[in-house]
């Protein structure tokens, strides 16, 4: 038998919109101490109003990386959520009209970042800034 790493893991689901209105950082959060993933699927839109942070001793642009390891984040809006693949998206035609549906809207203080781990995100529309 081969070897394998057992992870922890938190996933949000949402069958419409996901706001992470307030600052989140998992590694606060960690029962064993080691790091995990953190997945958060949207059907519809998804928005960072805050930052959303692991690693750092701080949340700001000034903060010290860290020396323990972090989370990763997978970031997925207009996704399937039903499914087992967390990076799964809805069709084209099940989206709403654009602009905002199946859009990951990023707010223009928050910051999203992880020490050591990966952030993988997928839309089915597109990633931008929040206006």
């Amino acid at each position: 038998m081969g070897n394998f790493n057992l992870a922890a893991g938190i996933e949000l689901r949402s069958s419409g919109d996901h706001d992470l209105g307030d600052r989140l950082g998992p590694a606060h959060d960690q029962a064993s101490g080691a790091p995990g993933y953190l997945t958060l699927r949207a059907a519809r839109q998804s928005q960072a109003r805050h930052s959303l942070s692991d690693g750092f001793d701080g949340v700001t642009n000034a903060a010290n990386l860290l020396s323990d390891e972090s989370w990763s984040y997978r970031l997925v809006s207009g996704a399937r959520v039903s499914g087992a693949d967390v990076f799964a998206l809805r069709q084209s035609a099940d989206l709403a009209p654009p602009p905002t549906p199946a859009t990951w809207l990023i707010g223009a203080d928050a910051i999203i970042r992880t020490g050591t781990g990966n952030i993988d995100i997928a839309a089915g529309r597109s990633v931008r800034p929040q206006t």
